[in-house]
């Protein structure tokens, strides 16, 4: 994990909004145990110092109107940061990220994935490719 964000770290966030516990409360349905604590994701894009000296930090990340780079990581409440493995470039990571920005968010897929949770295991997934959620 890293203590100090740094461009091209991936974080998860929890939230008590009713997409948060709509995630989590399908994430129960679907596995039958006890929700993953997080349920969004974000990349941070920019970690720079205001004019008082404080870090500013922005993040990368899917909402509802679409792939967004504008706002701040104490955004997202409650979150924590994961550097990237050894073995992916943290520059590759922000290129993908960022040519991701003004991407529509996939409510299809989010729908999609409603009928996937309802369905059995075995039925063949619902949802598309090249589809965007956090």
């Amino acid at each position: 994990m890293s203590a100090i964000p740094q461009a091209g770290d991936i974080g998860f966030a929890h939230s008590n909004g009713i997409m948060g516990r709509a995630i989590r409360f399908g994430e129960r349905i679907r596995w039958g145990e006890k929700p993953s604590h997080w349920n969004h994701a974000f990349i941070v894009d920019r970690v720079y110092l205001a004019d008082d000296g404080h870090a500013v930090v922005t993040i990368i990340q899917a909402e509802p109107h679409g792939v967004t780079n504008d706002k701040l990581i104490e955004t997202v409440g409650e979150y924590v940061l994961v550097a990237p493995q050894p073995n992916h470039s943290r520059n590759d990571i922000l290129d993908f990220a960022r040519a991701q920005v003004g991407s529509r968010y996939g409510f299809l897929s989010i729908f999609s994935l409603v009928l996937d949770i309802a369905s059995p295991n075995w039925w063949p997934a619902f949802r598309r490719r090249n589809t965007w959620i956090c």
